[in-house]
Parts: structure tokens; sequence; C-alpha cells
């Protein structure tokens, strides 16, 4: 199937700006790295990615910036 490459490639960026993110927040409150928390407490890391996704900057890519 056609145009699969491109989704697969705008979840790859999405996931980025997700871990992007998650890392942001991994700095502020814990004062590590995402990887670094990840090794540590992976229950946190997971916490962190999974609040990225309801940060309103997680979706700034998908809607208004045409």
């Amino acid at each position: 199937g056609h145009g699969a490459s491109s989704r697969s490639y705008l979840l790859e960026a999405r996931r980025r700006r997700l871990r992007k993110l998650a890392d942001a927040e991994a700095r502020r409150r814990f004062g590590v790295s995402l990887e670094e928390l990840e090794r540590t407490r992976p229950w946190a890391a997971r916490a962190l990615l999974e609040m990225a996704r309801y940060l309103p900057e997680a979706r700034e890519g998908e809607a208004g910036q045409r």
C-alpha cells in the first residue's frame, strides 16, 4: 500500500515530539533526562510519556501549523 511509509514517518515524528516533551518534564521534575529516568524509574518515565500526550504542546503539530 502507498502512504504507509509517510504514516509511519508521522508516527515517528509524533513519538519523538512526545519524548522531547517528556524529557523536558523529566528534567524539570526529577533533574534527569528521560533516558536516565527510564533506567532508574521506568514507571515514572512511562507516566511522563503518558502525560505528555495530553499536554497542549503534544498536539501543536497536528492542528494549527499549516
